[in-house]
């Protein structure tokens, strides 16, 4: 399925949307130098050396998805529910101790979901913020799409 259009906000409607590198590209970052600026700083990351196995995909949200002209940095969640406690505990102490780092040096915010992560990031992203959704003159409880970019 290809990514869909956005919606009036300018977001991409309610849903979890699988996809690639190449739909990515084409969507956004072949008009966008932005976009594509921050998809070459993600491509350099995801070749980081890690502690644990990677899980075969990632969600990918925030004003990149969007269609916001200029955006900071990429959103990503990853999904380390593959992991057992001990890798999970290794990989948040990884992911901690970094996180700062990947945001300045790749443009990543990075976030983890395990069932040892009390929050459930997966579905906290497919809400709009508050300042963001006042703007667009969203109603609460609206939700937007994520991309599962498949690794």
């Amino acid at each position: 399925m290809p990514i869909p259009q956005f919606n009036e906000y300018g977001l991409l409607p309610s849903g979890i949307f699988s996809c690639n590198e190449k739909e990515i590209l084409e969507r956004y970052c072949l008009s966008n130098i932005n976009r594509n600026q921050i998809w070459k700083l993600f491509k350099q990351f995801l070749s980081i050396p890690t502690p644990f196995s990677l899980p075969d995909h990632i969600f990918i949200d925030g004003g990149f998805t969007s269609d916001k002209p200029i955006t900071l940095d990429i959103d990503v969640v990853m999904d380390i529910s593959h992991l057992d406690h001990f890798s999970a505990y290794t990989a948040i102490g990884w992911w901690s101790a970094q996180r700062q780092d990947f945001k300045a040096d790749y443009k990543v915010d990075l976030w983890l979901k395990h069932n040892l992560i009390s929050n459930n990031l997966i579905d906290f992203f497919q809400y709009v913020k508050a300042e963001d959704a006042l703007a667009k003159g969203i109603s609460k409880g609206f939700k937007k799409g994520l991309l599962k970019l498949v690794l």
